[in-house]
């Protein structure tokens, strides 16, 4: 099997839907010009980031997730505590 014939691989094209986006056009070889279904655009998506599913949205399922829980804002996670030196 080739690189080309990989079915994963196979599964980057126009019109392919990852999550909530759908693939327009290559504007790059690996990046990607997706639509999202909020009508939203992301420019440029990297293929790898939509085969793992890393990238499913142009971010408005985040903003929708954070206003069903609660948080009203998108804020960043604390940062983590290291533990103290000995």
């Amino acid at each position: 099997m080739t690189v080309a014939d990989h079915p994963v691989r196979s599964t980057v094209h126009p019109g392919a839907r990852f999550g909530r986006l759908v693939l327009v056009e290559e504007a790059l070889p690996g990046l990607w010009m997706a639509r999202c279904d909020c009508g939203g655009w992301w420019p440029l998506v990297h293929a790898q980031n939509l085969r793992t599913g890393a990238t499913r949205s142009c971010g408005c399922w985040r903003r929708e997730h954070c206003r069903e829980i609660g948080k009203g804002t998108l804020t960043a996670d604390p940062p983590q505590q290291r533990p103290p030196a000995t």
